[in-house]
């Protein structure tokens, strides 16, 4: 469950009947020293966070001064993260990956008959990976996203050297072992195919958008002085007032020239830096941000977040057929849900993927054009068709894509491009699998009870989609000035009511049932 991965720190959604010890399963990582310094031993009560009565919630940050909050929250929880991902138990997975990659690496090398039998040897690998996975002492985030890696990575590769046939050319075998081993590392993990012939769809409008802010800086400025427009104005006032518009003029005029003089080392001193260093301060910045913003929203979880009686019993997953016994509890944790399904998986992935583009073009192993944002422009997303062609992330869409392609046309259905009906058909195959994908992540990582509800979630997804796009086919043809007239601020904004309501009423159906068997070491 991605929203799961923005929640588990906090312990908002573990039944109270389960001990913090037992559900977590923490190693010490300085819990007692910690203890020690906030005397009131938030760490060692059993429940992290809640009474001892069920439903009652209370959070034991709230009994903390803001200097040791602010200290919880930005030093020592990150490092108490880093030391859960660095154990011993990882070594041996670790081991296994690295000759999972070094079978990758000899299949993009070698000739193309011998590709497959390297690609099965990988996949072979694979397995013993995910079950030591699933039997590590690790929280279910990087649990799940661990798994989900691995299984990403051996799609990607699948559909990347033996379907699309993106491996390394006549001419870079020919180049000096280093630059051969870059040009292999560059197609190995590049699961969104960037900068191929074939890249993830959201691309070409990340591209369209940079290319119109580049031409918005050095587009002229506008043709009309704004010198002339005020004695234009002037035209039409008198007396006092044209005294007063003169004396506001001569202030924007001071106040143009103070902001150019102030202005004008930071410009030249930004655009010396060069692409590279620009690049890393804004994704440093807009990481700094997205932290910042994910860390405010850890603290609104302990109002809001839900508990216990909030999900049980299951009868909760259903909200109209009940309107008389919903409650403004309810409600309020429905809107929640829907806000954070979208928030905790753009936030997590988003913050990782940050991290390591910072990294390896700091180390200039990469260019900033080679780490696109894994999200696009969540102002695009005005319907659920757009939602998830134009803003969701596509880390699995090209492996998951390129599967339906070899599936449609093992069973006779032509050869690519799909179009039309073939395309649905496609599309419906792609949910259809990416449903699989987080079901099957779901159970290795510990929840067992819910993993249909994964399924049917998206599926129901691919429905909705088909249906909004039936309905507004219909409006455009029978309506077609009603249609028009909605194409604006009004039905943008109808349409992102839509998308929400559609997060608020399947959300909970999907999530609902797997909080209410956590994994043991949530």
């Amino acid at each position: 469950m991605e929203f799961m991965q923005g929640m588990d720190t906090l312990g908002a959604m573990i039944p109270m009947e389960t001990p913090l010890g037992d559900t977590l399963n923490w190693s010490d990582h300085g819990h007692a020293n910690y203890s020690e310094l906030y005397y009131h031993d938030n760490y060692t009560s059993d429940y992290f966070g809640y009474t001892d009565y069920p439903g009652h919630y209370r959070h034991v940050y709230g009994e903390m001064g803001y200097i040791e909050a602010i200290y919880t929250f930005l030093v020592w929880e990150t490092w108490v993260t880093m030391q859960d991902l660095l154990t011993k138990e990882l070594l041996y997975p670790t081991l296994l990956y690295t000759f999972s990659v070094a079978c990758i690496a000899i299949a993009l090398n070698v000739r193309e008959r011998y590709r497959p039998a390297w690609v099965v040897a990988s996949a072979a690998i694979g397995v013993p990976i995910l079950q030591c996975l699933r039997e590590i002492d690790l929280a279910y985030t990087y649990k799940d996203t661990l798994i989900k890696m691995i299984i990403v990575h051996n799609m990607g590769a699948a559909v990347m050297i033996l379907w699309e046939k993106f491996c390394l050319t006549e001419e870079q075998k020919k180049l000096p072992w280093g630059q051969r081993a870059l040009a292999t590392y560059k197609i190995m993990w590049n699961s969104r195919f960037v900068k191929t012939s074939r890249p993830a769809p959201v691309f070409h409008l990340l591209k369209a958008e940079e290319e119109l802010e580049k031409a918005a800086l050095h587009a002229a400025p506008s043709a009309e002085d704004p010198e002339e427009l005020d004695e234009y104005a002037d035209d039409n006032c008198s007396g006092g007032f044209l005294q007063i518009k003169n004396a506001c003029s001569v202030v924007r005029q001071v106040g143009r020239r103070v902001r150019n003089i102030v202005s004008l080392p930071v410009v030249r001193l930004w655009n010396w830096s060069g692409h590279r260093n620009r690049w890393i301060m804004k994704t440093a910045a807009t990481l700094s941000v997205i932290w910042l913003l994910d860390r405010a929203n850890d603290q609104l979880q302990l109002v809001v977040g839900a508990d216990w009686d909030d999900i049980y019993p299951s009868h909760k997953t259903v909200f109209f057929r009940r309107l008389n016994e919903v409650d403004l509890r309810e409600l309020i944790v429905r809107l929640n849900f829907a806000c954070q399904a979208v928030w905790a998986p753009y936030a997590f992935y988003t913050e990782v993927h940050t991290m390591l583009a910072l990294l390896f073009v700091a180390l200039r192993i990469d260019e900033p054009e080679e780490w696109p944002p894994v999200f696009g422009d969540i102002r695009q997303a005005w319907n659920l068709r757009r939602l998830w062609s134009k803003f969701w992330d596509r880390l699995i869409y090209r492996p998951v894509n390129g599967i339906g392609e070899m599936l449609m046309t093992a069973v006779g259905l032509g050869q690519r491009p799909f179009r039309g009906r073939k395309r649905w058909v496609l599309n419906g195959l792609v949910f259809f699998i990416s449903s699989l994908f987080h079901a099957t992540t779901d159970y290795i990582a510990g929840v067992h009870c819910a993993y249909m509800w994964e399924v049917w979630w998206w599926n129901m997804n691919f429905v909705a989609i088909a249906g909004e796009t039936a309905l507004l086919h219909l409006v455009r043809a029978y309506f077609p000035r009603f249609y028009e007239s909605m194409s604006g601020r009004a039905g943008k904004t109808i349409g992102f009511l839509w998308v929400y309501l559609w997060f608020f009423w399947s959300v909970p159906k999907q999530h609902f049932p797997a909080m209410q068997c956590p994994p043991q070491y949530y």
